[in-house]
């Protein structure tokens, strides 16, 4: 699928509808990972600054992933940095608030999809140079200022709904000749279930780490030079450091360990979301450690994907037995988190339910392509995308509706236009909010190209 693109303005700059939250990181791309761009200040709100490398780096990201640039782009993306540290400041100013526990959702959400797009975890460390506690200390703060501002548009956005009669004199205002033509959409639901190490696999990943643990302590080996050659996460090259960091940064489990050790205490072989580790302090600095690891994942073996498989082929049965819905299962069974609440439903660019065809991925669109309304397909092997490591994950699919191309009507699109209609609202309350905003937060755009498309900043 096509990566979002940030909108236009229209009317004025901030009549734009939802503002792009700093796409590097949606993305998954750390943020200021280009460090050959200048560092040169472009604006200031509040305490935040902007830098040119922020807008070149999204700008360049877009243009990677086949955006063409009609002249606007980089003063679009350079607005809508401009209107989230608004929004991040005016909700520092309102004093609102983001709990510790929905930043970590956030971040192991947002770092799950990262991981299962590229593959594995090595690959995701492979390709940004670092381990996933490092990047996860890297997007901690950039999650939290996102959030922040996220609370602030909830707040401005705050009781906007629309009636039935709102919604068709939207519609009806709209020229008819100005109706678009929508193209072939789907409704689609699935099940994921993810192959899980067997319990050899385990033990034999543990009793590796024990054996390098009494390497170490026997003096025989350097903790160091056996982390480079054991370790499987991206901190292998580095000796298994993890640098500096502090708590709230790493896995809950692996920080109840590394927090609890002594200076130059080696800790005992221990059991994490990712895997086996062994831990050595090197040094305490207050409330922040500088520690190394060394990392054993088990094995997945041909046998656990077979397992995983049978386990899909009982959950399919379930379903066309009437024993329960296939939304009722995916909320129960499906290991994707990211849709299972929503019994495992699919959703487009703009969070419909309706997928247009050509947003669908070849392997997608291949397997629902012969199947008919209602069918629900045979258990399939999903590889990782991104050229990572081949582990396979495994899924059912239902198709549960199709929708042929049309005209655009009230009658087959109202969930659309229902949406259209709240959004122009929403574009209102925005306009409305920032001429209060703007007076009430420390604004600076310095000189810049995009200065007179955003003169309503100044």
């Amino acid at each position: 699928m096509k990566p979002n693109t940030p909108k236009k303005p229209n009317r004025t700059p901030i009549a734009a509808s939802i503002s792009l939250l700093f796409v590097a990181c949606m993305a998954g791309l750390p943020a200021r990972a280009q460090t050959d761009l200048v560092e040169r200040v472009v604006a200031v709100i509040d305490n935040e600054i902007i830098l040119h490398s922020d807008i070149e780096g999204q700008y360049q990201y877009y243009l990677s992933q086949g955006q063409t640039d009609d002249g606007t782009l980089r003063c679009t993306i350079f607005e809508n940095l401009l209107m989230e540290n608004l929004l991040l400041a005016k909700a520092r100013l309102d004093s609102l608030e983001v709990s510790d526990d929905r930043v970590e959702q956030e971040l192991n959400r947002r770092l799950e999809r990262i991981i299962t797009q590229m593959g594995s975890q090595q690959q995701v460390e492979a390709v940004y140079k670092q381990s996933i506690y490092a990047l996860k200390a890297d997007l901690r703060e950039t999650i939290l200022k996102q959030l922040l501002a996220e609370e602030q548009r909830k707040a401005i956005y705050s009781g906007i709904s629309v009636t039935p009669r709102e919604v068709k004199e939207f519609f009806n205002n709209i020229p008819k000749d100005s109706l678009p033509l929508l193209p072939a959409e789907v409704e689609i639901n699935h099940i994921v279930i993810k192959p899980t190490a067997n319990e050899a696999s385990k033990a034999a990943a543990r009793a590796k780490l024990e054996e390098i643990r009494q390497q170490i302590l026997r003096g025989e080996e350097r903790f160091e030079a056996l982390a480079s050659y054991y370790g499987q996460d991206g901190t292998a090259k580095r000796g298994g450091s993890l640098g500096e960091f502090g708590r709230g940064v790493m896995d809950p489990d692996f920080e109840g360990v590394v927090f609890n050790l002594q200076d130059n205490e080696l800790s005992e072989v221990f059991e994490t979301q990712f895997g086996y580790h062994l831990v050595r302090l090197d040094k305490r600095l207050g409330e922040r450690v500088q520690a190394r690891h060394i990392l054993i994942i088990p094995e997945i073996t041909k046998e656990d994907q077979e397992v995983a498989k049978r386990r899909l082929s009982e959950i399919r049965t379930l379903i066309l037995t009437d024993s329960l819905t296939f939304e009722e299962a995916a909320v129960k069974y499906s290991e994707d988190e990211g849709t299972k609440s929503g019994g495992g439903a699919l959703i487009d660019r703009s969070g419909e339910p309706r997928i247009p065809l050509d947003q669908l991925d070849a392997e997608t669109y291949l397997l629902i392509d012969p199947m008919k309304v209602g069918d629900i397909s045979e258990p399939t092997e999903v590889l990782p995308q991104g050229g990572g490591a081949t582990q396979p994950f495994y899924r059912i699919v239902w198709l549960k509706n199709r929708v042929a191309p049309h005209r655009a009507s009230l009658q087959q699109d109202y969930p659309k236009f229902q949406q259209a209609a709240i959004k122009a609202k929403e574009a209102t309350a925005l306009d409305e909010w920032f001429e209060k905003a703007k007076r009430q937060v420390y604004i600076e755009v310095k000189a810049h190209d995009c200065t007179q498309a955003l003169s309503n900043w100044q």
